[in-house]
């Protein structure tokens, strides 16, 4: 590589000591030669200081300011603007939880170097799977069908010792080239905090983009812990339906636009599945009360 310039894109919300260590970890990585990196970081609105922590500790980093509002989706399609803005040969998307291995961007700069030389083409994507640090298992990364029967149940590939082609993509280490993401171009501002970076991938299949997944692993990442409900939400059809639709799990625009756009003809049906099972979960509840009362 001649000159290149990446730059890594990441948001975050009131974790400082998180984002300040997928930051450093970022800033410990081996570079390929000929590759200088640029970070954008933006802040919705953390009360934690974040924003200070990160003027102190890497004065490099330019940090945006959101007001809240965000969320994962917002917050990159704000860092990712702000980037093509200003324009790079790459673009990095890192999760701040994220914790980078010293050879992650050597890893997926290799591995496009290779799939550059098999396919004589650059207009890819190339996604780092990361690993679950108290387990070693994979956590993020790839996705694909879990059957030729189940085409929009999607669960995460399994790493292997060679480069493998996936669907779509979960955002947490994601390397797009610049002809790509002129092709393709932001996020979807329908998309509040999840489900954009899986519609992003999908977009870059149906466009005919290749998706794929580097060998091994690039990192590491916690999966995201199971959310129990307070009884009073799990019992109440509205508070279960009120929780589903909140910005953070199914909010109904987004899953709309989701659905209509990846799941075909059966997409009224499967648009209607998150919201009939809260109904139908809170009901159980209410049954399972009675009876033992």
């Amino acid at each position: 590589m001649k000159n290149m310039r990446l730059v890594c894109l990441l948001t975050c919300f009131n974790r400082r000591e998180k984002t300040i260590a997928a930051i450093g970890a970022l800033a410990q990585c081996a570079l390929p030669k000929g590759l200088t990196i640029s970070i954008i970081l933006v802040d919705d609105g953390s009360a934690d200081g974040t924003t200070a922590a990160v003027h102190k500790q890497f004065p490099f980093v330019q940090v945006i300011a959101g007001d809240g509002s965000l969320y994962w989706n917002g917050g990159m399609r704000v860092a990712f603007a702000e980037a093509m803005r200003q324009g790079f040969d790459d673009y990095l998307w890192l999760n701040d939880d994220t914790t980078l291995d010293p050879t992650a961007l050597v890893k997926l700069y290799n591995c496009r170097a290779e799939l550059t030389i098999e396919n004589g083409s650059l207009d890819f994507i190339v996604v780092g799977a990361t690993r679950d640090p108290a387990t070693g298992q994979l956590s993020y990364g790839g996705l694909v069908p879990r059957d030729a029967s189940s085409p929009n149940f999607l669960v995460t590939l399994p790493v292997g010792l060679l480069a493998q082609r996936c669907k779509t993509l979960n955002g947490n280490c994601v390397l797009i080239p610049a002809a790509v993401a002129k092709i393709l171009g932001n996020l979807d501002g329908r998309f509040v905090h999840a489900i954009g970076d899986w519609d992003y991938g999908l977009r870059a299949t149906a466009a005919g983009i290749p998706v794929w997944v580097a060998s091994g692993f690039v990192g590491s990442c916690s999966l995201n812990p199971t959310y129990r409900l307070r009884p009073e939400i799990a019992r109440s059809i509205r508070l279960r339906l009120r929780h589903v639709c909140s910005p953070k799990e199914v909010p109904p625009r987004a899953w709309l636009t989701y659905v209509r756009r990846n799941y075909g003809p059966t997409w009224p049906i499967e648009f209607m599945k998150p919201y009939a099972s809260a109904v139908l979960n809170a009901l159980k509840v209410k049954i399972n009360e009675f009876k033992s009362s």
